[in-house]
């Protein structure tokens, strides 16, 4: 039997996504990958940076806590964050405001993505961790 899993949900279900901000003078260090393809290898992964709601965090490993693994789900898109914590950040704001000026927009937020997860719908307490 595996080590059971507890995924950090927000009040309406939606898996809690950090952002990971590129910084040099963050503690983590991504792991490298290289993947062969037509126009040559191409290397992903490899950056340095934090999570901009944690900004102590030295790797994005799993721990295990209780006996239950947390993963700590995160991207470098802030199209993607859903961590309010995260999206709180002068950082994200500023990233915010850089993204809708790419796009031509006058102002730019992330709007909540739709709730996709078949646990999520029945947990009884949703804000608290969906156990998989």
């Amino acid at each position: 039997m595996g080590v059971p899993v507890e995924i950090k949900c927000l009040k309406n279900g939606q898996v809690r996504i950090h952002w990971f901000v590129h910084s040099e003078k963050g503690p983590i260090v991504t792991g490298s990958v290289t993947h062969i393809t037509a126009r040559g290898p191409l290397v992903l992964g490899g950056v340095t940076g934090y999570i901009a709601c944690q900004p102590a965090r030295k790797n994005l490993t799993s721990p295990i806590i209780n006996g239950h693994m947390q993963p700590c789900p995160c991207s470098d898109d802030v199209q993607a964050v859903t961590c309010e914590t995260c999206a709180a950040t002068p950082e994200y704001e500023t990233q915010c405001e850089l993204l809708a000026q790419a796009l031509g927009a006058t102002k730019w937020k992330n709007p909540p993505a739709p709730v996709q997860t078949r646990d999520a719908t029945k947990m009884t307490d949703p804000g608290a961790v969906a156990k998989v």
